[in-house]
């Protein structure tokens, strides 16, 4: 990773973190409980396609999945 975009996430990063503590202690002052954070899903890009051989597409058909 180029250094400037390791430097630009770190100081991203930075800032969320005094946000955080900024937001807690607002709602410290005010007496309130801070609201909870919903869950973030990270999606995480494929680096590549997933492939198949042409003698295995059948495996991929529904009636042939099996129930976990």
């Amino acid at each position: 990773m180029h250094h400037s975009t390791q430097s630009r996430r770190d100081i991203v990063e930075g800032l969320h973190q005094r946000s955080r503590l900024a937001t807690a202690e607002f709602y410290r002052l005010i007496g309130r409980p801070e609201p909870v954070v919903a869950f973030r899903m990270m999606v995480k890009p494929l680096t590549r396609l997933p492939t198949q051989r042409a003698s295995e597409i059948g495996e991929l058909l529904p009636h042939n999945w099996s129930h976990l």
